[in-house]
Parts: structure tokens; C-alpha cells; sequence
């Protein structure tokens, strides 16, 4: 269950806030399934944490609660394990579920490795 997942392979960390300009960079530790199961892989909800709050008014990013798929993709919170936040990473851990071709397979290849 620790392989290592894509779904957030090209998210970046937010690191903080120049202005209204988000500041990230890349995340320390790649998310793997198990911190997408147990809300350590770095995004947070925005009605949870006031950075994703102030990032989406900033970007006008969509929210969760828009239905659409890009908001796993905005900047995580905290590098994966390093804590854990309700956010977004259930949704990802239901992509890698769903099949999401490139999720999966990243998956299958990182549990192979170690198997």
C-alpha cells in the first residue's frame, strides 16, 4: 500500500505568499498511496487550511466543490508525511482506484520494485 503514486507528481509545495503571489516549490517527499489514504500527502481542503483559501481567491482556481479534476492539482500544504490535513488526497487515493491510467501504473511499477 506505500507505493509511490503520479497523482500529484507535478504538484508543487506552497512555500508562502509574496503579496498576493504564490510562492512553491518542489515537494521534498513524493506522495505515495498510503499518504493519500491517511491525509498525509500535503493538499488541504480550502475551508480547512487559510493558505489554499488565500490561494484559490488569488488564482481563482476551482475548488473541490466544483466537481472538476484540476483542483488536485493545486500546491500542497506540506510535503507528504510530514503531517496530515482533511484534503483533497481522498479524492486523488479515488483516481488511483478509478484506474486513472498514469496513476496506476506508477503504482504497479513502484510495488513491483519493492515486491
Amino acid at each position: 500500500m506505500g507505493g509511490r503514486t503520479a497523482i500529484f507528481a507535478k504538484v508543487q509545495t506552497l512555500d508562502a505568499f509574496d503579496g498576493d503571489i504564490a510562492r512553491v516549490r518542489a515537494p521534498r517527499t513524493a506522495a505515495t498511496v498510503r499518504h493519500l489514504a491517511t491525509h498525509a500527502c500535503g493538499p488541504a481542503y480550502g475551508f480547512c487550511t487559510t493558505d489554499v483559501a488565500r490561494y484559490i481567491a488569488a488564482t481563482r482556481h476551482p475548488t473541490i466543490l466544483s466537481g472538476l479534476k484540476s483542483p488536485l492539482y493545486y500546491p500542497l500544504t506540506f510535503d507528504p508525511g510530514v503531517r496530515r490535513d482533511y484534503g483533497i488526497g481522498i479524492d486523488g487515493l479515488g483516481q488511483v482506484v478509478a484506474g486513472d491510467a498514469s496513476t496506476s501504473s506508477a503504482v504497479r511499477k513502484s510495488s513491483s520494485r519493492r515486491a
